[in-house]
Order: C-alpha cells, then structure tokens, then sequence
C-alpha cells in the first residue's frame, strides 16, 4: 500500500512533470517503484523520453528498463502497435529473454487472442513454473474472458504454491462473494486476518461475510470483527457502527430472551447510537434525522422484545385457505376431504398443492364398511377454483388385514411384476395368496412344494401382465375394488395347488404419463352428465366429451334448445354451463 507521504509527492512530481518543469524520469522511476497504475501519463512521459536521442542515451542500461515500462503502459492505453514495435525492439536485443517472452504474450491477450496467449503462457510456465507474474497474468486472462470457475481454478492451484501473497487471497475472496459462496469467502479473510491481525479492512469484510450468512452464532462473531474493527480505527469506521447496531439487533430478534446479556446490549447500542450521532453531525449534518429515526426503529425493536415477554400465539390456520379434495369419478364418493393451504401474495397456492398425494379409505370412497382394510393413494393433479382434481396414484392393504391373513400350517406365496397399461401408465403390482386344504383332506398342513410355489408365481405375473396391458388406468383400478385379477389368479391356480385369500394387496405408480387435463376433465364430465340424466349416459353425454377431446373453440356460449341438450331436465342450461367449464379448462 502508497502511504500518504508517498502519493504526495508522487503528486507533486506529476503536476511538476506535466508543467514542464521537468523531472519526467524521476517520476516514471517513483511510479515503478510505488507499483502505481498511471498508465497514461507513463506512455506520454516515457515516450517523450524514448524519442529524444540524448535523453534516451543518458539512460545507460535503464533504457531497456523504460522500455518495457512503456510497453506494458501502452497495452493499458490499447494503444497496440506503439507496445508492438517497442516489444520488437526489446525481443531483438535480448532474443532468448523470457521476460520478452511475456511481454509478447501479454501483447496477445491484449488483442484478445486468448487461445494463443494461453499457449505461451502454458510454454513460459514449463521453463518456469513459479513465476508469479505468469501465474497472475492466467486468472486476469481467465477474468477477462468471463470464466470465473477457471478464474477460481488458477488461483487456487497458484495459492498452493504461493500461500503468503496476500493479494491473492483477497481477489479470490472477492470473487467468492460475487458468486454468493460465502462460506469459502470467509475461509480466504481467515487467512488474511492470520498473516495482516492489524489491517482493519480483512476484519471488516470478515464480519459482512458473517453477518450475511446469519445464524445467532455468526452474528455474535460478527459483532467481535466490527468490535476489532473500532479497536483498530480508533472508533473512526462509520460502517464498523452501524455493524455493531445491527448484530446487536439481530441478536436481540434470534436470543429471544435466551441472551443473559441484555443490559451489555443495551449499553453498547447507545454508545455506539452516540458515536454515530457525532460523527454525522460532523460530516453530514443534513442527515442526521434519517440516522436518528432508524436507531429509534432498532431500538424500539430491542424494547418491545424485553417488555413484551412471550409473543401471543396465533393460530397457524388462519393464514390458510381450505381446499376440496375430489376424488377421480370412478369411485361413488368424490368429495374425500379439504386441504389447507398458505395464502400469501407472493405465493401461488394451486402450486403448492399439485402433486400433493392424499391417503384415503376406500370404505369412505366406496360407502361400503367391507373395503375398509384397503387405502387409496390419490395425486393432485390440478386446481380448479378450491376444488383439487386427483388421480390415482397407489394402493396399499392396512396392516391389521396382512397379520390376520398369515397363519400356521400354509404357505404364504407373493409375486410381482411391473405392467404399462394402454394410456401409457408404468405400474408395479404386488399380488399376495395362501395355500388352502383339498376337499376331503385329513392333514392338518398345507405345505406347497417350491416347484409348485415357482409355477403359481409364473401363474400370477401372466394373470397381471393380461389384464394390466388390455386396459388403461381408470379400468384396471375398477378391477382392483371386486377383485376381479385375485379371483381369475385363483382359479387358474387351482390345477396346481388350490389358493385363498388371492389379492393384489399393493399398487405402485413407477411411471405416469405427461398430465392430461382434458382426459381428467373427460371423467368429470361424464359423471356431471350422469347426474344431469338420473345416473344414465345419455347420448348428449358422448356429444360434449367428444367436444372436448376434439377441443374445437368452445370459447363462446353455444345456442342450442335446451330439449336437444338434456331431454331429462327442465331448461336450466345445465350443458351450458358444462360448455363453459370446458372453456375455461381448455382454454
């Protein structure tokens, strides 16, 4: 870093050298020196020099020195063929120099050839592999050409070699935070504070990491580094306050009462309030009313938290809209439940709610005690208004059904299979049987023989495999509620070994097709008919599914007789507002 006393009279011999006093050699050796970037001035003063026979003479072997100096300042300036034909000069005094070599590549990158700076860089690295310059030139190339992952990459493998360059850590710090990685942003401060402890600039940046990444444990950490920074200022880092008022709020918000320090609390943020009150009367006194209202705003905050004690409970429900769950029209009941959901402005509900999966009794969706021991996994698939339209998505026995089904003296025989039915749905079935005593058998056992158990299985996965593939998904769940497969498997094992209790005690969905709301809305349709007709499916009913699957613009309401539409029921404009629905599904 330039110190004051420097950059003074780096200033001092600008304005000299720029007034024509003289003192241009001076001032391009002092720029050297400091590691300043005055690229401009380097090229205009550098040149005036080179082009003057007897001032470039005078030079001795630090005219080589210059220019290399000018060189670099003209790549700065873009200023490309001036920095070629001084790098040509250079190349033909000293043809094997590798610091040459690297002006020709930084020469390259500066007219955007990055394939072939990349490759001279890469060769200078091979003779010599712990040049810094080379090293650092890599990450600005990898920077320039927008590839921070590759940017990362070089200055980690160059960290590795050169631990103590502390510019390093500090660019790859910067970088990290420009990505929001601030767990390995902080990581590279750490090292920073261990080899500079007294830079109060690596203290400050290590509690904003902190603060940002939240938790009570980083913030209470974070006041310490913004504690460490005013111990390191002498209370002069206006930024290093208002950390501290803002970790003590925060702390305040996250302890809720757990903090055993809150007079300390309170003490420190009305010293640190007074510190800033002074300073900005001081510098800014124009805006000392908005700092004053917003450390009233904190500390009304900390206030209430002490006086208030425990918060008064609200109901979790009350920010939450109910939803009907409607079940696929297949099964006799298809209002199954409601289901909450949070209502917020920013927050779309119907896409909270999709793919929600809802277990439930197929004695509720069937009105029949006798199905009890089977439960019905349903999907959302859609929102419509508060209505949520299911599919099927699974079924399951209950617990209680599979222990009463094993007993002693019979053999428990199971099978699956994995089945596509026709509209496209992936299935995994898992049947289930026990073996039964023969007609007029005097032996307590029912043992099966494994020749016949391999024969039954073969049996159950044909059976599955046949009636799963000849159907789609609303007909195959229609022969799960009677039983039709169990019944079919027992009768086509009763050759080999006679069975009881034949189920298919489980589906899986493994695989479902893209949603079709069309088809959903088909089988609502279907039932709205229904019900309209007095349960028949009349031809009126086939005449608006057909609208739908064609999905012709249903968009404007349909004049027709009301007789021709619903011949059964008085002319409300029931198929109407069927109509309607349909556009407003389709469209």
């Amino acid at each position: 870093m330039v110190s004051k006393t420097e950059e003074a009279q780096l200033n001092r011999l600008e304005s000299q050298v720029d007034n024509g006093g003289g003192g241009a050699w001076e001032y391009l050796c002092l720029v050297r020196k400091l590691k300043v970037r005055r690229s401009e001035k380097v090229l205009k003063h550098g040149m005036s020099i080179l082009n003057d026979v007897s001032k470039r003479s005078s030079l001795g072997p630090e005219e080589w020195t210059l220019y290399e100096q000018v060189a670099v300042a003209a790549m700065d300036c873009q200023s490309l063929d001036v920095a070629k034909d001084l790098i040509k000069l250079l190349r033909k005094e000293f043809p094997e120099s590798k610091r040459v070599g690297k002006l020709e590549a930084m020469l390259l990158e500066a007219k955007g050839s990055w394939a072939e700076a990349e490759k001279a860089y890469s060769s200078l690295l091979e003779d010599s592999p712990l040049d810094q310059v080379i090293h650092k030139r890599r990450v600005a190339m990898a920077k320039a050409q927008g590839d921070t992952s590759g940017a990362i990459e070089c200055l980690n493998k160059y960290l590795e070699i050169f631990m103590a360059d502390n510019d390093a850590w500090r660019e790859l710090a910067e970088i990290y935070v420009s990505l929001q990685m601030y767990k390995q942003a902080a990581f590279c401060y750490e090292e920073l504070i261990l080899a500079q402890p007294t830079v109060p600039l690596y203290h400050l940046a290590y509690a904003d990491i902190l603060y940002t990444l939240g938790g009570l444990e980083n913030i209470q950490t974070a006041k310490k580094y913004y504690a460490s920074v005013i111990d390191l200022t002498g209370g002069k880092n206006i930024r290093a306050l208002f950390g501290i008022s803002l970790c003590t709020s925060a702390i305040g918000q996250l302890a809720k009462g757990r903090n055993k320090e809150d007079k300390e609390t309170s003490e420190l943020q009305s010293l640190v309030a007074t510190a800033l009150e002074k300073d900005y009367k001081q510098r800014a006194p124009d805006k000392l009313s908005l700092l004053t209202t917003a450390l009233k705003t904190k500390n009304k905050r900390i206030s209430k938290e002490k006086k208030g004690g425990k918060k008064k409970a609200a109901d979790p429900f009350a920010k939450k809209d109910w939803y009907d769950v409607k079940a696929p029209s297949l099964f006799n009941v298809r209002k199954v439940g409601g289901s909450p959901e949070l209502r917020e402005l920013r927050y779309i509900a119907s896409e909270g709610l999709k793919h929600r999966v809802f277990e439930v009794s197929l004695a509720d969706l069937q009105k029949d005690e006798d199905h009890a021991y089977r439960k019905i996994r349903l999907r959302a698939e859609d929102v419509q208004g508060k209505d949520v339209l299911t599919n099927f998505w699974g079924m399951d026995f209950t617990t209680d059904k599979l222990r009463s089904l094993v007993r002693k003296w019979q053999t428990l025989i199971e099978a699956h299979v994995d089945v596509k039915t026709t509209d496209n749905y992936t299935l995994r079935l898992f049947c289930i049987a026990f073996t039964k005593r023969r007609a007029n058998q005097v032996k307590r056992t029912c043992y099966a023989q494994s020749s016949q158990i391999r024969q039954i299985r073969r049996k159950m996965r044909e059976i599955m495999v046949n009636q799963a593939s000849a159907c789609d998904l609303k007909e195959l769940v229609q022969k799960f509620i009677p039983e039709m497969i169990g019944s079919e498997i027992e009768k086509a094992t009763s050759s080999i070994y006679p069975l009881q209790n034949v189920f298919i005690r489980k589906a899986k969905i493994l695989k479902a097709p893209k949603f079709d709301l069309g088809k959903l809305m088909g089988y609502i349709l279907i039932q709205r008919c229904m019900n309209m007709n007095s349960g028949t499916f009349s031809e009126t009913c086939a005449k608006c599914i057909n609208v739908h699957e064609k999905k012709e613009d249903v968009g404007v309401k349909i004049d027709r007789p009301a007789e021709e539409l619903c011949p059964r029921r008085p002319p409300l404009s029931g198929h109407e507002l069927i109509y309607q629905d349909l556009a407003r599904f389709a469209g």
